[in-house]
C-alpha cells in the first residue's frame, strides 16, 4: 500500500514517497527548504542541496545550480539537516555519502571537530546505489 499525505503549502495530495516523508511536494520543496535553512542556520542556506535516506545511509546531492558548494559548507549544511531532522548525526554516527559538483559520490565522516570526506574507492563513484553498497562495506553497515 502506497503511503499518501497532503502538501503543507499547497495542500495537494502527495504520493511520492520522499513527498510524503518531508511533507511537501518538489516544487512547493524548492521554496520552502531555502526558507527554513535561513532560519535554522542561514550558512547552510547559502548551498542548494537535497537530501535523502538511502537504505540507512544518508545521501546529500550538491545540485550545483550556483551559491557556495555543499563542499566548503559541508558542516553548516549537516548542522541543518540535524536540526530539521531532529537527530545528532555524529552522536548516532549516521553514515553519509555526498555526491559533488561533478558527479563523484565520496563518503563524509562528521565529527565535533568538522565533516571530512573520503574516498568509497580508487575509482570514481557514480551512483547512488553504487556509494551507498561501498559506504555500507567501509562503515559495517547491514
Amino acid at each position: 500500500m502506497q503511503a499518501i499525505g497532503i502538501c503543507q503549502k499547497c495542500s495537494r495530495v502527495l504520493k511520492n514517497p520522499e513527498s510524503v516523508s518531508r511533507g511537501f511536494g518538489p516544487q512547493c520543496w524548492l521554496g520552502v527548504r531555502p526558507l527554513a535553512g535561513q532560519v535554522a542556520i542561514s550558512e547552510a542556506a547559502l548551498s542548494n542541496f537535497e537530501c535523502r535516506m538511502v537504505d540507512g545511509v544518508l545521501v546529500i546531492i550538491d545540485l550545483d545550480i550556483g551559491g557556495m558548494s555543499v563542499t566548503n559548507n559541508i558542516d553548516a549544511i549537516l548542522r541543518q539537516i540535524s536540526e530539521e531532522q531532529g537527530v545528532d548525526l555524529i552522536k548516532h554516527a549516521v553514515p553519509i555519502v555526498y555526491r559533488d559538483s561533478e558527479g563523484h559520490f565520496d563518503g563524509v565522516r562528521a565529527s565535533k571537530k568538522g565533516a571530512r570526506f573520503y574516498p568509497l574507492s580508487r575509482q570514481p563513484v557514480l551512483d547512488v546505489e553504487s556509494a551507498v553498497n561501498l559506504l555500507k562495506k567501509k562503515v559495517g553497515v547491514t
